[in-house]
């Protein structure tokens, strides 16, 4: 009977945090995706990282307000697990795509990891369905051009709320 009454209340309590609007969903999912992240990847606290603006998977030269707020998101997600984020906006070997954000200007990583000084890169896509947004994310070292960590999530949204 105990373990009824516990598992109804987990039931209860997961619904509560889920009952918020799609942006604070969002902003869950993001924070629990870069926990997973640091965890699997090993990060440390003196590691530093970029995170490129997570991209539309249809065409990965695109993305949209969506896109950029995931990546401001993740961005401060890291900050708070204590990883060095490094600012792409400030950095001359990027470009920021009027309304897009910002994407590489060199298909090699490992060139521009070691102009910034970064040890990795956080890169992602996401895919919006009629009903929820799809996004999958990677810690990737551009040393080796390996993806070291991963993590993917789904969040539903009403499509008036979005």
């Amino acid at each position: 009977m105990k373990k009824l009454v516990l598992g109804l209340i987990l039931v209860f309590i997961t619904g509560c945090v889920y009952s918020g609007s799609f942006l604070d969903k969002l902003s869950y999912k993001n924070k629990n995706a870069v926990k997973e992240l640091v965890r699997k990847a090993s990060l440390k606290k003196d590691d530093t990282v970029i995170v490129a603006t997570v991209a539309n998977i249809n065409d990965l030269k695109k993305s949209s307000k969506l896109g950029r707020t995931l990546s401001e998101q993740i961005s401060a997600a890291l900050v708070n697990e204590g990883i060095k984020v490094k600012e792409l906006k400030f950095s001359k070997t990027v470009f920021v795509k009027r309304k897009n954000g910002e994407f590489m200007l060199s298909r090699d990583v490992k060139d521009i990891a070691d102009k910034i000084k970064v040890n990795y890169v956080v890169a992602g896509v996401y895919s919006v369905a009629k009903n929820a947004v799809y996004v999958n994310l990677k810690i990737i070292d551009p040393s080796t051009d390996i993806i070291i960590s991963s993590s993917d999530y789904v969040v539903a949204y009403e499509s008036s709320s979005f």
